[in-house]
């Protein structure tokens, strides 16, 4: 007899469900079963991804979902399209307004839907709403004292009740309860509806019932030991054989037949369509979007380019056809409208990706660049035949992207718009620290497991090293903290972590993906609200877009924010309009700075691989910024392309090309082979495949994909050169060079639009450097935290001033040769107290003395007292000892003053107490008090013991050893190590090809993975003259990594290379 499992849940079923979509197909299919339904609770998070899966393994996959009412919890599975817009609607209007009645939703949305309850109370009520043979009495496994282990003894329907309300007890749970001896006592009364049988299930196997209790007891934020039986799910809620549910249920042979009979009812799969392009409202008199598209983009031509030449208005002939042939007009114009809106408002916009290679694209104002000027390829971003909708990304000022993300969701509503979501998963570290905690670890049992853990990759199986005995994994940086037998706790916490990472833990939404549909959206996706009340979608990004709906990118992005701002500051400071569209693309300052590698803070170009490149490329212009974006990749670093290269720029070897066809399009990047426009422009202009076939090859090699086609492509490409004259051999060799470019591939219209932003922040970086560099620190920095851009502030001559309520704005200020720390940096200031200094300020001027300030702005004690210990009361003139002793006594004269004006009515300041002369704090005690309260450290790295008013020299009293954490720990480690023989920064370049060993703060440091799948690492470390740049090798990182995770100061031996001008440290020993 046949069955069909009709009540599964996956790890979709977040905390609950205990195997993955992967996992439970595998199980079923090696069961042999037909049939799988996924019917995770209240969603259908891995609809698609169950449907794709189950169709490559040669399952029938069953779209569903056990949706929680008011009135009782049902299964409802797919049997048609009507029914799965039924499903979604029904989905999200419980997840956006609260859960429903089962009976008044299901009355509205039954059709296509084939509803199992377990309950019989609430089945007899659907009798009258849902048709004769779309409802069913689900009967789950009856299991009493583990009767189905044992043959022929399957439970039977006449069950004495109180068997039937222990076995009902064992399947209840927290998130699925069902109503106890009530259901037991409706299973026992007779009923005229069918019955199916179900596990139901939760996990594939019974071994993964330990799993399930762990993420349960992550759920409910409680230890393992106190979990009840209500709880968690019955052990018996695995994937059974169909065999083992036949014996469970032997007597109620209609039980198992009907699941048969359901499952070949639902015909429904959740397969990849075209896009479902949505439609833009047309101002009146306008006849069409193609009419009105063209309309707008030949009159922008025209205001652009007076003199546009053929060429051009060829061009945009060309991609106005290609546009309207495919049916995006309105797709162009409604991202369009969304950029209007952005300019209107003044919000900082610029686009990104593909989108750059079209002309149109450029003329709606979407994308900066001019694609003749740059020589962009318009089939990258669209071409005929091509399936799939055209990627077009717009970033926005981060802090006033919300905005546009509000004028899209009220223009088009929350029928035809909403966010796409992503789940975030538990990853190494995450889930160490969950399974620990709820396993019993404590805090610092936690910290100790988590410490020198990379955040990637894996955390056990462990594999142990001969000598020690201690876990790692291949490829990752050996932890020295997971080690122990196998049966001990530590061992118990990793394995556990493994069984559970990568799975989904809660929903989370895209960082840019918005999609906006022609019908209703919620028939094509279920809903359900953000933690900020947004509507978001419950497929992700793939599933979204294979299913037909229509995504636009509205990304928030910092640099936009930091050259923004920049601008208003030199407004400000210097009464200047600074048109950046009009500046030097060969400025010598700006390419000066570039070719010293003094771009931290600058937009895509600060990380230590891209400083170390631009050393070595020395830019001439602007479009070489564009150049070293498309470059800097572990792909043309390891390939050798990255020296070939710069060889080649720099006129040290002979620029050559494989045929002399490929020279017009190679030229420009010196005969080799750099973007992805490339590649295409090879495949149609030298080869002759068509632009479809182009961008499937492209995706093929660039993506790493295993495409049905590849063998295809590669006979194709191979014939179609040969019948262009190559011959064999030489086809061979060109489909060798396209092939292999996988780990070289960039999108050249990318790489020129964030070149052309990143130039403008050198150049502002250069010219108005206290002003950019404020902006970087208001903004939060990029690639470095905020300790990293104070130093760089230091480094670039600028002086670093205290916050002060008198002078602080709530963010960093720079005004020509210094920058003001913010009143925001203050830890413990809230942001009502900062609007209240601010406000105070300007309606009634500077404040006199501590208890003017007190008594306009009424900080709390701890709030004046951190203002008082950082330095921002130093206005006043007395030492931060003596506003302290004011501060003591000024608050209990405060509270009597309040009392006597509410009975005066005089609303005046009480006078400040004069205080005693104190003894001033020491150095050290200053410099503690500043870095803890401000979490930067203000003072100048270079001068150790400078003086301070206020404050006594270092050695004045017994005051006067270093505290441990602080700036002068670090400087007296610094000047300790370089007794002990290490080389500063500044030496190095006196070392080159030599061994020597260094000392510095870890401030950055980045992972990569090889080409042949090992990691290795690069490390920025910073001492008292700059910055040193450290290479971690695969087999240095495997040996020495985990001494860089959370590491604040480091010593490295290694041998010092020269890398075309810039000077790195290849590590071999770290402590």
């Amino acid at each position: 007899m046949d069955f069909v499992h009709l009540h599964c849940h996956s790890n979709y079923s977040l905390l609950l469900g205990a195997s993955s979509v992967s996992d439970l197909l595998m199980r079923a299919k090696e069961l042999g079963m037909s049939h799988l339904a996924l019917t995770d609770t209240n969603n259908l998070y891995g609809a698609f991804e169950f449907c794709q899966l189950a169709e490559a393994i040669g399952v029938e996959p069953i779209v569903g979902a056990q949706v929680e009412f008011l009135d009782g919890d049902v299964v409802l599975l797919v049997v048609d399209d009507e029914g799965y817009g039924n499903l979604c609607e029904m989905l999200t209007r419980r997840n956006l307004d609260g859960a429903q009645d089962a009976c008044e939703c299901l009355s509205t949305y039954h059709r296509g839907l084939i509803v199992l309850a377990r309950d019989v109370e609430l089945a007899r009520s659907l009798q009258s709403i849902i048709p004769a043979g779309d409802l069913y009495l689900e009967v789950p496994i009856e299991e009493c004292a583990g009767r189905d282990s044992q043959p022929g003894k399957g439970a039977s329907i006449t069950q004495p009740l109180a068997a039937r309300c222990q076995i009902a007890n064992q399947y209840g749970g927290t998130s699925h309860k069902n109503s106890g001896g009530v259901w037991g006592h409706a299973m026992a009364a007779p009923t005229s509806l069918p019955r199916v049988a179900t596990g139901p299930v939760f996990f594939a196997a019974s071994c993964d019932y330990e799993r399930h209790r762990v993420l349960t007891a992550i759920r409910l934020n409680k230890p393992i030991k106190h979990l009840s039986e209500s709880d968690v799910v019955s052990k018996a809620c695995w994937l059974r054989s169909k065999e083992e549910m036949c014996r469970i249920f032997g007597d109620d042979s209609d039980a198992i037949l009907n699941t048969v009979k359901v499952a070949e009812r639902c015909k429904f799969r959740l397969k990849a369509r075209p896009p479902m392009l949505p439609e833009f409202a047309l101002p009146e008199g306008e006849a069409s979007a193609e009419e009105f598209l063209e309309k707008i983009c030949r009159r922008n031509l025209k205001a652009l380019y007076p003199n546009a030449d053929k060429r051009r208005v060829e061009q945009l002939d060309n991609e106005l056809q290609v546009i309207g042939e495919m049916g995006m007009a309105a797709y162009f114009l409604i991202v369009w409208d969304i950029a209007n809106f952005a300019r209107r408002r003044g919000i900082p916009m610029w686009g990104r990706g593909s989108a750059a290679n079209s002309l149109v694209s450029h003329l709606l104002g979407l994308t900066q660049p001019d694609p003749l000027r740059y020589n962009l390829y318009f089939p990258r971003f669209l071409s005929r035949g091509r399936k799939g909708c055209p990627d077009v990304d717009l970033d926005f000022c981060h802090r006033r992207r919300d905005e546009v993300l509000k004028y899209v969701l009220e223009k088009y509503g929350e029928e035809h718009a909403a966010l796409l979501s992503t789940h975030v998963t538990f990853g190494t570290r995450f889930a160490l620290r969950e399974v620990g905690r709820v396993l019993g670890l404590s805090q610092n049992d936690l910290n100790a497991l988590t410490r020198g853990v990379p955040h990637f990759g894996g955390c056990g199986r462990a594999v142990s090293e001969p000598s020690s005995g201690r876990a790692r994994r291949p490829y990752a940086p050996r932890s020295e903290s997971i080690y122990g037998s196998g049966d001990s706790p530590l061992q118990k916490v990793v394995a556990m972590a493994e069984r559970i990472r990568g799975f989904p833990r809660h929903l989370s939404v895209h960082p840019g993906g918005t999609l906006i549909s022609r019908g209703k959206l919620n028939r094509y996706v279920p809903l359900e609200r953000s933690s900020q009340g947004l509507p978001v979608t419950q497929f992700e990004m793939n599933a979204a877009e294979a299913t037909g709906l229509v995504k636009i990118d509205l990304l928030g992005q910092r640099g936009l924010s930091v050259i923004a701002d920049t601008l208003k500051a030199i407004r400000a400071n210097y009464g200047t309009e600074l048109e950046l569209d009009k500046i030097d693309r060969k400025d010598p300052k700006t390419l000066r700075l570039l070719a010293e590698g003094r771009t931290i803070g600058c937009f895509q170009i600060e990380s230590p691989s891209m400083r170390n490149l631009l050393q070595r490329l020395r830019p001439k212009s602007e479009d070489d910024v564009i150049v070293a974006i498309a470059l800097v990749r572990p792909g043309p670093r390891e390939g050798g392309m990255l020296d070939r290269f710069i060889r080649r720029f720099h006129g040290k070897e002979r620029v050559s090309y494989l045929h002399p066809a490929l020279e017009p399009i190679l030229e420009e990047s010196f005969g080799i082979l750099m973007t992805e426009e490339q590649v295409m422009r090879i495949a149609v202009e030298v080869v002759g495949l068509t632009d479809a076939e182009a961008h499937v090859m492209r995706k093929m090699i660039t993506k790493g994909r295993r495409y049905p086609m590849t063998r295809q492509i590669e006979v194709r490409f191979k014939e179609c050169a040969v019948e262009r004259g190559f011959r064999p051999e030489l086809a061979d060799k060109l489909w060798e060079l396209v092939s292999r470019f996988a780990s070289f591939s960039f999108c050249k219209a990318h790489a020129v639009s964030y070149g052309l932003l990143s130039y403008r922040c050198a150049f502002l970086k250069a010219h108005f450097t206290a002003e950019f560099l404020a902006a970087v620190l208001s903004n939060h920095g990029g690639y470095y935290d905020t300790r990293e851009y104070v130093q760089e502030t230091k480094r670039c001559g600028l002086a670093v001033q205290l916050p002060c309520i008198n002078r602080s704005e709530a963010d960093f200020t720079g005004n020509r040769d210094a920058i003001r720390i913010g009143l925001s940096q203050i830890g413990g200031l809230k942001q009502k107290t900062i609007s209240r200094i601010l406000s105070s300020r300007d309606a009634g001027g500077k404040f006199l003395n501590l208890a003017d300030f007190v008594f306009r702005v009424k900080p709390s004690y701890q709030e004046l007292e951190s203002l008082i210990r950082c330095g921002a009361v130093d206005c006043f003139g007395l030492t931060r000892p003596q506003l302290l002793w004011q501060m003591m006594r000024l608050y209990p004269a405060l509270k009597r003053e309040k009392q006597q004006t509410l009975l005066s009515g005089i609303d005046v300041p009480p006078s400040p107490p004069v205080p005693p002369q104190l003894p001033r704090y020491t150095w050290q005690e200053i410099e503690k008090m500043e870095i803890e309260i401000l979490g930067v450290d203000p003072r100048d790295h270079g001068v150790w013991r400078r003086p301070l008013p206020g404050s006594a020299r270092v050695g004045s009293n017994a005051q006067g050893s270093p505290r441990p954490g602080s700036l002068d720990m670090r400087a007296a480690a610094l000047r300790q190590a370089e007794r002990h023989g290490f080389v500063k920064s500044s030496q190095l370049a006196k070392y080159r090809n030599r061994r020597v060993a260094v000392s510095g703060r870890v401030i950055a440091g980045k992972r990569i993975r090889t080409r042949k799948g090992n990691y290795m690492k690069f490390l920025t470390l910073e001492d008292s003259d700059g910055l040193v740049e450290v290479v971690l090798f695969p087999s240095i990182y495997q040996k020495f990594g985990s001494k860089t995770v959370g590491a604040s100061m480091v010593q490295v031996k290694g041998i010092v290379r020269d890398e075309g001008g810039s000077l790195m440290l290849n590590a071999e020993q770290i402590t």
